[in-house]
């Protein structure tokens, strides 16, 4: 055999665990009047089914360290969150933590009750939205609006809700593997209320998500206010090659339940919380 195709076969080998994919940038800005703004950079990589997300200059509230990173190998149907510093892995379970929010509002029913009213949702038909970081998107535009009743041991509180979503999605991207950060289902949480209203504007969406802002302002009965602006936009996205193990929690790591049992804001060692608040999990469905 000569020499030259000794060292092609040799290549090939070589390449067997290289693989077409994709690679992107996301940047997550959340703000409030009077609030600290709340800044992190996702780092994604995706081929097929597969996905990785690294947190960057990590601020989601909900203590997840910098330089963590989510995996998934079925489209985010089932993802771990991988801690390097601590050498340790979790479920990174939302539809299980939603569930447990509207679990524990139902079980509450006879001493909390929630009740949302006068809900209304407006959307405009979709247009074409330009390009996202290189892809052409249609662009949807949601109004939603709801009055929230809130009753402890028949006292009641309410707040009144009006939101202004407008979302950018492609249909150039067809890999599953998009689907664990990029995505446009939102997790249910067997509460019909909330499930409601974490639907609203998502449900008639195609393609996967490159930019997300939406508006929200919350008001009292006596007119005190608060408006939240959330964006989510994909700065970059460009074909690559992707090593298989990026996809693959490292061998001698430890799992560790996201939240353990009986516990609702647990912390951890030396007093850091834990990756487990709702907040945090809430802002990282569909990276918005």
């Amino acid at each position: 055999m000569r020499k030259s195709t000794v060292l092609f076969l040799m290549m090939i080998l070589a390449a067997g665990n290289v693989l077409a994919g994709y690679h992107f940038v996301a940047e997550n800005r959340t703000e409030a009047a009077g609030q600290k703004p709340n800044l992190f950079t996702v780092e994604g990589w995706v081929e097929g089914d597969r996905a990785r997300v690294v947190f960057k200059g990590s601020s989601m509230g909900a203590g997840v360290p910098e330089g963590s990173y989510i995996i998934s190998t079925d489209g985010g149907k089932t993802m771990y969150l991988v801690n390097p510093e601590e050498k340790t892995y979790s479920a990174w379970d939302m539809e299980a933590m939603l569930r447990g929010a509207g679990a524990m509002m139902n079980a509450m029913g006879g001493v909390v009750k929630m009740e949302v009213r006068d809900r209304k949702v407006e959307a405009a038909d979709p247009v074409p939205g330009g390009e996202v970081a290189g892809y052409p998107t249609t662009r949807y535009v949601f109004d939603t609006s709801y009055t929230m009743v809130m009753k402890v041991l028949g006292m009641g509180k309410s707040m009144h809700v009006e939101s202004h979503e407008e979302i950018w999605t492609t249909d150039k991207l067809a890999d599953p593997g998009f689907g664990a950060w990029l995505r446009k289902k939102p997790a249910r949480t067997g509460n019909a209320d909330l499930d409601a209203l974490i639907e609203a504007g998502m449900k008639d969406i195609d393609g996967v998500v490159l930019k997300q802002v939406t508006r929200s302002t919350s008001s009292d009965p006596k007119g005190k206010s608060t408006t939240t602006v959330s964006i989510m936009e994909v700065t970059s996205l460009d074909e690559t090659t992707v090593d298989d193990s990026m996809f693959q929690i490292p061998e001698g790591y430890t799992e560790r339940p996201l939240v353990p049992e009986g516990a609702g804001q647990p912390e951890g060692e030396e007093g850091k919380e834990r990756p487990t608040g709702l907040g945090g999990l809430l802002r990282a469905i569909g990276g918005g």
